[in-house]
């Protein structure tokens, strides 16, 4: 017994192993893999989007156009997510002013256009949608 607690004690004591950064990798995709089957929902924001302009599902997709693909200050804009397949998920899309006065959306690649601004889509392998947003008048 002493001789385990003085080895358990010399562990806690020892400090851990120094990180080299330049020896990191770097990695490109990192994939779980866990009790259930995902997908991956890619979105695309076009057309005459400005700054204020998103697609967004609850609680974590919020994206916009590419150029505006980070903003000052805030959370980035995420453009893809994971889900369960054969999930569905709810897109929604805002822009500046009165929809259907001032813009309108065309959705590609909806399972249903629920309202002009908003889609749903069901979660497959690989799955791409794209919101081009014109201005109206």
């Amino acid at each position: 017994m002493i001789v385990v607690a003085s080895l358990l004690a010399l562990a806690w004591q020892t400090p851990p192993p120094a990180v080299d950064p330049a020896g990191a990798t770097e990695l490109a995709e990192v994939l779980v893999v866990g009790e259930h089957a995902t997908g991956l929902l890619t979105v695309v924001v076009d057309g005459d989007a400005v700054v204020q302009t998103l697609v967004t599902s609850e609680p974590d997709l919020r994206c916009g156009p590419e150029v505006y693909r980070w903003e000052q200050f805030g959370r980035p804009r995420l453009c893809w997510l994971r889900r369960r397949l054969d999930t569905t998920v709810a897109l929604t899309a805002t822009h500046p002013g009165r929809l259907g006065a001032d813009w309108t959306v065309e959705w590609d690649g909806c399972d249903q256009v629920v309202s002009p601004d908003r889609c749903e889509v069901t979660v497959q392998r690989r799955r791409q949608v794209r919101a081009t947003f014109r201005r109206a008048g």
